[in-house]
């Protein structure tokens, strides 16, 4: 047994992670020294070299692991007891299930499912005042307190049409993928195993899965803060040169790409955890943090900022 497996189960004994989770990160571990073996050693000294680094680095793999788990796992699997979608059914009103219902502007609008048959979550914005709700199986539940609603899904797919002058948008979720085609609004987006993809984002958002590909896509006017984490997964982000943010870009296991933007400025890049700090663009008030355990970080030019170059930074 290597060092990274005595902290992983290490980890199991302090209560950090359970043993579902430690399985997953073992995995990671693995994926990484298979990915490692199959690249060359910027050091030139071999793979040896990078083991050595690793194990002299320990002590701060622990943290990394347990940050990563603090932002993941406990956050997923207690996903219902989040304070900003506090969710008592108790103190909640159930209304009939129907097809739509009313969203007064500014409300906040949770979407739940602690079943393990759901299969995808999808949002569309559009500009009207009621959420429209579309489901393959079984109709979902409705909850209504003041300015706060929640839909519980039951198994299958779920589609709902949402108006674009809410002000929240919760999805928790144990099994399945979500997708949202437009996020004016504030998004906390969460999934135990499965894929997010966001397009058109405008608004705050933070996205975060244990097993699965996030895939996010920024409006030229984006401004706000932006945040995917993932275990098992690659995070990719399309933005336009107009954006201005500070980054934060980590990966335990694989690759960092950014493209070349207009102005950018790379002011750290830690190898072998592969982190990577800077800023694009100028005086910049929004924030982009990326970070993946078992898998690759890419900042994208959208295709009407490609241009010409398409080269781009590997960290």
């Amino acid at each position: 047994m290597n060092d990274e497996q005595k902290e992983v189960l290490q980890l199991v004994k302090d209560g950090v992670i359970n043993v579902d989770e430690a399985e997953r990160l073992l995995n990671a571990l693995r994926e990484g020294a298979k990915k490692r073996s199959e690249s060359s050693d910027p050091a030139g000294n071999g793979l040896s070299s990078v083991f050595t680094s690793i194990r002299e680095n320990l002590s701060g793999i622990g943290p990394m692991i347990r940050d990563s788990l603090a932002e993941i796992g406990p956050a997923i699997s207690n996903a219902f007891q989040d304070q900003e979608f506090a969710f008592n059914p108790d103190e909640f009103t159930e209304i009939d299930s129907t097809a739509e219902f009313e969203l007064q502007p500014g409300s906040k609008l949770l979407v739940i499912s602690d079943r393990h048959d759901t299969e995808e979550v999808r949002i569309e914005a559009y500009a009207g005042s009621k959420c429209c709700i579309s489901s393959s199986d079984a109709r979902p539940r409705i909850f209504q307190k003041g300015n706060a609603n929640v839909v519980k899904c039951r198994d299958g797919s779920v589609s709902l049409k949402v108006p674009e002058n809410i002000s929240q948008l919760g999805i928790k979720i144990v099994l399945g993928n979500i997708t949202v085609k437009s996020s004016p609004f504030e998004a906390n987006l969460k999934t135990m195993n499965g894929n997010i993809e966001v397009s058109s984002i405008s608004g705050k958002l933070t996205a975060k899965t244990m097993n699965g590909n996030i895939r996010l896509n920024l409006t030229d006017n984006w401004n706000s803060e932006l945040s995917g984490v993932t275990m098992n997964g690659d995070v990719s982000c399309m933005l336009s040169d107009k954006t201005s943010a500070d980054l934060n870009l980590s990966t335990m296991a694989g690759k960092i790409e950014v493209d070349h933007f207009a102005k950018v400025n790379i002011s750290s890049a830690d190898f072998p955890f592969r982190k990577l700090n800077g800023i694009i663009g100028e005086n910049p008030t929004a924030k982009i943090r990326l970070k993946t355990m078992s898998g690759n970080v890419c900042l994208k030019k959208t295709a009407e900022s490609a241009g010409k170059t398409s080269d781009g930074a590997a960290v």
